[in-house]
């Protein structure tokens, strides 16, 4: 990281390097399923959470973006970490139902991720 940033910049370039090493991840595993789908589909569990992380780091990036505070958007992931513990889904679809429980635990770890950034902000 380029040092002399503003704690927005550090902020920013944090979230930009999250965002890279979460599609790698998911560019690593489409590799995988060109290659033997039945293999990769089986092997999956570590994608399903790296496609919500990236879904939910890249939502972050758009709340910044937009002018959100952390604050703010530490707010928001709470409170959708919050509304999936409590009403979590019930689909015949077992990776519907998968992925949402990751998008979750996502807006949890991105809360908490964020936090010193909300007490940077003070």
């Amino acid at each position: 990281m380029p040092s002399q940033l503003t704690a927005q910049e550090k902020r920013d370039f944090n979230v930009n390097q999250k965002i890279e090493a979460l599609q790698e991840q998911l560019d690593t595993w489409t590799a995988r399923f060109q290659k033997d789908p039945a293999y990769a589909m089986e092997w999956s569990d570590d994608t399903f959470i790296a496609a919500a992380d990236l879904q939910v780091w890249k939502g972050i990036k758009e709340m910044f973006d937009s002018g959100s505070t952390a604050q703010e958007v530490v707010a928001i992931l709470n409170d959708k970490a919050i509304h999936g513990a409590r009403f979590p889904k019930h689909s015949s679809s077992a990776s519907g139902n998968i992925m949402s429980q990751q998008m979750t635990a996502a807006c949890a770890k991105g809360a908490d991720d964020l936090k010193w950034y909300v007490r940077s902000e003070d």
